[in-house]
């Protein structure tokens, strides 16, 4: 049984009511822990704990008292869960409930279905029905208010809805593993109900008013009083997301549980489902994410029912946790896929109109089919099918944004318009969807019955322009923002910034070492503006070299930006800004140390600038084979255009990227020997990652145990035993073997290491959590060094056989990373 190293390594926290709930928690769990070493339980603390791993999460199981139910017993277990645990950042109170059914209202809840809290309104997802106010004629006022979840659980939220539009819910899958995991759970033994579904012919709806006859079962019931409704072709439970009514009191009457739906519906919302005892674990603990099955059977909560239920709402909680928050994907590879940006976009719309949700989520299966349908055809784009990759996505785009805005566009009428951010328009890749978002931004506000407002922000590339120039409904709600030709906004930035230069600097200065009162004049001003404008980065950045006291005082730097212009010579505005900057590194020094300058401004600026993600000096040195005094040194002479962290170990990064790309284009480039080869550049970072990972082994983080992840191992253990550059390696190298392009000449070095170290590079993808990135790296490094290339006839065939083994085991590679070494066949 694995045990982790710390307690603190456990962030979630799960309470169960019942022991049924609790035995549905546990049997779900992906690997089960021992008690983490050196956990000392509170003194005061009496729960007995459960613990385990469901996905890359680490879980901590807690029950309410055998026989003790009701808000008290819930309020000291979550009390006493955080005094002996108090790093947990997340509680979970799931279990069985009774579902509020209104068929001819279109909440048709059944049996087993999963009832996930939403907040509504002015409502948190979970209200405390039974506190209130009695008043007279039998009257009844609620009183108080309980916690709402935190937003990236509401996020998380509005992304499984998004997710379940397009494919259906893994619950199926899950309840199959822990059958096949648990087979004790799946037989019915001395007439204690299996945890499986227990037949379509037992979900039974009578009518309110009925009152249910003694029994575990409605056998005796009279079958006039049932609801009659739709037969479902399938036990696969729907979710639906609401409100859920919590109280301390345990309501097994059909008509006072209707009772308290309607009345508390009278205070704009109504109740899905009622659970017992959420509210007080809301008021201990504040970042509750509540999940409550649905007991659908005319509210009789005991006899035969009950143990199929637990396992669902486990399964959907399970579920939730696999949405991993969006980080800033400037920088990043992959960055720019419209897939992404469509389901963000019906995320975010879900948290700030929840009435969306519904719509996102709701469909019906012919639709839930051919999204399935277009998802598994979208691989072939890759292939350069565009027809399919264009109907993907309108279609996930109607799905998930334009349909369900339209659903509730009657209701948003009187709030304020709906207004989209998309920010880098340029950045989205490839540069064919560009011209599809926009096309289907334009429809979208050009339909009267939205309020939906798109702003876009963009560097001026041509193809933009273009995309926007080619569409007349798209021009008459966007305008290109172009900034004065004149400069005026320029010049009034310049004059602020070297004022405050020259007033620095004469305070740190001598009378007779002082800038002039009246430095710089306006000629030299106005010369700056004509080479600057309209753009603030090039003024920015000549402010920043003109500061750069290391190099010379503020007026000698003015006269080095000046004097290409005052030569007379043709310049760009970047390279007015940019080209000062590089000569001075070779200002004052003898021809042998200009060239020892220029071969280190290659070997060090050249890969920094076409990194896929930043990384530290100490790093960098480490992953190019260089002192790290020395690339330090090069980026001190680099403070107008590099960004140097204080801390050793925080990234290095560009002030503005516009610097990459202008010593990566030889046209804007116009001095050669401060041009950098991208091809060859990329080439050098693709050798240089093949060789840190040389140090690649099986069991990296010394475990020892077959199921070991980065959960249970913890991040500070994965990186002190995979170093940053080694991570960087691990991830981009076939990034920069692609980029190099096949004419570099390094199959043989890309098959000498996959030959030797193949699974312990899937091994540490699975440690940093992008396991399911081998397949694409293994199809892009084929589309290089495919079969029509002779001399890497024998990459191909390995890449070619390899596939197989790693397409079947990127899946588990994440949760289970050392298990590719039992499963060798095919490696």
């Amino acid at each position: 049984m694995t045990t982790l190293d710390d307690a603190s390594l456990y962030t979630i926290g799960w309470i169960a009511a019942l022991p049924i709930e609790r035995a549905a928690a546990t049997a779900l769990l992906d690997d089960r822990h021992g008690p983490p070493q050196g956990f000392e339980q509170h003194q005061s603390d009496s729960n007995s704990y459960t613990w385990g791993r469901i996905g890359a999460h680490n879980i901590v199981i807690a029950s309410l008292p055998a026989g003790i139910y009701g808000t008290t017993s819930a309020a000291v277990t979550a009390s006493n869960l955080l005094s002996s645990l108090p790093q947990i950042k997340i509680g979970l109170l799931v279990g069985i409930g009774g579902g509020v059914a209104r068929p001819d209202q279109n909440r048709d809840i059944r049996l087993g279905d999963v009832i996930t809290s939403q907040p509504q309104g002015t409502e948190g997802g979970v209200v405390q029905y039974d506190l209130g106010k009695a008043k007279l004629h039998e009257t009844w006022e609620r009183k108080g208010s309980l916690n709402m979840p935190p937003q990236v659980l509401l996020s998380a939220l509005g992304n499984l809805q998004a997710e379940h539009e397009i494919s259906p819910s893994q619950i199926p899958d899950l309840l199959r593993a822990m059958g096949t995991a648990n087979p004790k759970m799946n037989t019915t033994k001395n007439n204690v109900p299996a945890f499986v579904h227990q037949g379509l012919e037992n979900d039974r709806l009578f009518e309110s008013t009925y009152a249910h006859q003694d029994g575990n079962t409605c056998a005796t019931c009279d079958a006039t009083k049932e609801v009659k409704r739709e037969r479902r072709d399938t036990t696969d439970p729907e979710i639906h997301y609401g409100i859920i009514a919590s109280g301390n009191k345990l309501i097994m009457d059909a008509a006072l549980a209707l009772s308290f739906s309607t009345l508390n519906r009278k205070r704009r919302f109504g109740a899905s489902s009622l659970k017992l005892p959420l509210e007080l674990l809301l008021t201990h603990v504040p970042r509750v994410k509540s999940h409550c099955v649905c007991l659908e059977l005319e509210f009789n909560f005991g006899g035969k029912y009950r143990h199929g239920l637990p396992i669902l709402t486990t399964s959907q909680s399970s579920g939730s946790w696999e949405w991993r928050k969006p980080g800033n994907l400037l920088g990043d590879v992959d960055r720019g896929g419209l897939s992404k940006l469509f389901s963000t976009v019906a995320a975010q719309l879900t948290e700030r109109e929840p009435a969306i949700a519904g719509y996102v989520k709701s469909g019906t299966a012919d639709m839930r089919r051919e999204a399935r349908k277009a998802r598994s055809q979208a691989g072939h784009a890759a292939e350069g099918n565009a027809m399919i990759r264009r109907s993907f996505f309108q279609e996930k785009f109607n799905n998930l944004v334009l349909n369900p805005l339209e659903m509730v566009a009657p209701a948003l009428r009187t709030k304020k318009p709906v207004m989209m951010v998309v920010d880098a328009l340029d950045e989205c890749e490839p540069e064919d969807d560009i011209r599809l978002l926009l096309e289907l931004f334009s429809r979208a506000t050009a339909m009267q019955s939205l309020q939906l407002k798109i702003f876009l922000t963009s560097r001026p590339k041509l193809r933009i322009r273009l995309g926007i120039q080619n569409n007349d409904r798209m021009n008459q709600e966007l305008r290109l923002h172009r900034m004065s030709a004149d400069g005026k906004d320029v010049a009034v930035f310049l004059n602020q910034q070297l004022t405050e230069m020259r007033d620095e600097y004469n305070a740190s200065r001598s009378n007779d070492e002082q800038l002039a009162g009246d430095w710089p004049d306006l000629a030299n001003v106005e010369a700056l503006v004509k080479m600057a404008a309209p753009s603030f980065t090039s003024a920015a950045t000549m402010c920043r070299f003109i500061a750069d006291r290391s190099i010379g005082t503020p007026d000698d730097q003015l006269q080095r930006v000046l004097a290409p212009q005052r030569a007379g010579r043709q310049i760009s505005q970047r390279g007015a800004a940019y080209l000062p900057i590089l000569y001075s590194l070779n200002t004052n020094i003898s021809e042998w140390q200009r060239e020892k300058n220029l071969d280190r401004f290659r070997s060090i600026v050249g890969p920094f600038v076409v990194l896929a993600t930043p990384l530290s000096r100490p790093s960098l040195a480490r992953l190019l084979d260089l002192a790290e005094g020395e690339v330090a040194g090069q980026f001190d002479m680099l403070h107008s255009v590099v960004k140097t962290p204080s801390s050793a170990t925080a990234p290095v990064k560009l002030i503005h990227r516009s610097f990459g790309e202008f010593i990566l284009d030889a046209k804007q480039c116009t001095e050669p020997s401060f041009w950098i080869d991208g091809a060859k550049t990329h080439k050098t970072l693709a050798v240089s990652c093949l060789r840190v990972m040389e140090c690649l082994r099986r069991d990296m983080c010394g475990t020892g145990a077959i199921r070991a992840n980065r959960s249970t191992i913890g991040q500070r253990r994965i990186d002190a035993c995979i170093p940053p550059e080694v991570q960087y390696a691990c991830v981009y190298w076939v990034h920069h073997v692609k980029n190099a392009g096949y004419e570099a000449g390094i199959g043989d070095r890309v098959y000498s290491f996959l030959n030797s170290h193949r699974l312990h590079w899937m091994e540490a993808l699975g440690l940093l959590g992008r396991g399911s990135e081998v397949v694409h790296s293994l199809q892009t490094l084929l589309s290089l060094f495919g079969t029509k290339h002779r001399r890497d006839k024998q990459l191909s065939e390995f890449l070619n056989s390899f596939m197989n083994f790693a397409g079947a085991m990127a899946g588990d590679l994440d949760s289970s990373p050392l298990q590719i070494y039992t499963a060798r066949s095919g490696a």
